[in-house]
C-alpha cells in the first residue's frame, strides 16, 4: 500500500525545449517530481516509499503521463 501526497503540485511557464523532461530527487520523506512539456514546468511531491524507492517513481509517472497527456513517445 503507497499513500499519495498531492502537496506543492504547481505550474510555471519556463523556456525549454520541445521535448517533455522530467526531474526526479529521491528524499527521505518525499520524492519530488518535475516536468518539462510545452513551455511549462509542473511540480508535484510524493511520499517516498522507503523499501521501495521505485515505487513512489513508477506511480508518479504513470500519474503526470496521464494528468498532463503525455504519451511514453513524447
Amino acid at each position: 500500500m503507497s499513500a499519495k501526497v498531492e502537496c506543492g503540485c504547481e505550474s510555471s511557464s519556463v523556456s525549454v525545449p520541445a521535448r517533455p523532461r522530467v526531474g526526479i530527487d529521491i528524499g527521505g520523506t518525499f520524492t519530488d517530481f518535475v516536468l518539462e512539456a510545452g513551455g511549462v514546468r509542473h511540480t508535484h511531491k510524493r511520499l517516498t516509499t522507503p523499501d521501495a524507492p521505485e515505487r513512489a517513481v513508477i506511480e508518479e509517472q504513470r500519474w503526470t503521463q496521464s494528468t498532463h497527456k503525455i504519451s511514453r513517445r513524447d
